[in-house]
């Protein structure tokens, strides 16, 4: 018999060891016994707080910070101040208490959303970074696969009979690239059909497995239609390895997706919010001519002055990995990335499986003409004798 609520949940015993950890977790609100134990509670974060998400574990520890969260004014070629607008900055932090853990993707997502009429719903109008998907940290890591063939085949001939075969043992080696990697894109409204927030990802180089960029920072610039209050939602996921490679401490991940802030309001104009490195952003930004800072030709690209600061985090030192029989990392920084055609080793096996296939077959056709010859010879040596 199966609890109630649970029918479609997987068990551990069933899982492949091989396979990524995936685990959707979702609280239930009105069970006294989850909101006691506090494990699976949301972020709570404040109109006017620096934090927007926090989460801190004994393997990981993960924050949002809101670095701006100002608004001002779209201004047209005419200097008129039409439209209303919200610039937000985010600061993403990805770290790890314990060394045997690492965060090898995240996904992060923030959506405004109107709290009275559908037509008030803040709308993207442009962001960064990852406008488009961005790689770096490349590494090359040499591959082998040795793989062993073997091939025989039985012939007879009046009564008697022979075995015949061979074994070869074939080595596939090819080159293996990979890298750090960030994509985004809008999330759309499901009442306007309009975009109303952001997806970031941030994915890690599996090569060197040292985890995703420890930290990144993002914006996107919102177009309002009212000064009426919006509700703000951010959610956070990500992903820390295998199950295999966690083993019994698989419990530790319980915590790690998904993870949200609980739904708060905001009303523009009310309070600016400018904490840390923010405070030099804003130095850069004219609040009364937001549209500005959108690109010329791809108006929905958001080019935002960091005011001198550097938001992207010095890269781990690369090191060599063990992967297969042989891996040699080689560290290759360039970010025009260019990746070759990967061969593919099964294929390669299988055209040697068919090559040595063949040969034992010409093999067999040799083993029978030689017992035909002989057979004649025999039969030959008994018309004479």
């Amino acid at each position: 018999m199966s609890d109630p609520g649970f029918e479609d949940c997987e068990y551990l015993d069933d899982w492949d060891p091989s396979d990524p950890v995936k685990l959707d977790l979702y609280a239930i609100e009105d069970n006294e016994a989850l909101a006691g134990q506090g494990a699976l509670k949301s972020y709570h974060a404040s109109e006017n707080g620096r934090a927007l998400f926090v989460s801190d574990k004994p393997s990981h520890h993960i924050s949002v910070q809101r670095l701006l969260w100002v608004d001002g004014w779209e201004k047209t070629d005419a200097g008129e101040k039409t439209q209303e607008m919200t610039l937000v900055v985010l600061k993403a932090v990805f770290g790890w208490n314990d060394p045997k853990s690492r965060i090898q993707w995240a996904k992060m997502e923030l959506a405004l959303e109107s709290t009275q009429d559908e037509a008030d719903e803040p709308v993207v109008e442009a962001w960064a970074q990852f406008h488009e998907p961005e790689q770096w940290n490349q590494s090359t890591a040499q591959r082998k696969n040795t793989g062993t063939v073997n091939a025989s085949a039985d012939v007879g001939w009046n009564g008697s009979s022979a075995t015949t075969g061979m074994s070869r043992t074939q080595e596939v080696s090819w080159e293996q690239t990979d890298y750090d990697e960030g994509t985004a894109w809008e999330k759309f409204s499901k009442r306007t059909g309009k975009p109303n927030g952001m997806t970031w990802t941030l994915r890690q180089n599996n090569l060197q497995d040292h985890g995703v960029k420890p930290e990144i920072w993002t914006a996107v610039l919102f177009a309002r239609q009212s000064r009426a209050p919006y509700k703000v939602r951010f959610e956070m996921r990500v992903g820390a390895g295998n199950f295999q490679a966690f083993g019994a401490s698989a419990k530790r991940l319980f915590g790690l997706s998904p993870q949200h802030t609980r739904a708060f309001e905001i009303t523009p104009w009310k309070t600016p919010v400018v904490n840390g490195e923010g405070r030099k952003i804003v130095e850069h930004i004219d609040l009364n001519n937001l549209g500005k800072l959108r690109d010329r030709e791809e108006r929905t690209k958001l080019n935002v002055q960091w005011g001198g600061i550097n938001p992207a985090s010095a890269q781990p030192p690369l090191l060599s990995s063990q992967q297969g029989i042989k891996s040699d990392v080689k560290p290759d920084m360039r970010l025009d990335v260019g990746l070759t055609a990967t061969p593919d080793p099964s294929r390669l096996v299988a055209l040697e499986t068919r090559m040595a296939q063949l040969e034992a077959r010409v093999a067999t056709q040799d083993t029978t003409i030689l017992q035909l010859q002989r057979a004649l010879l025999e039969e030959t040596r008994a018309q004479l004798g």
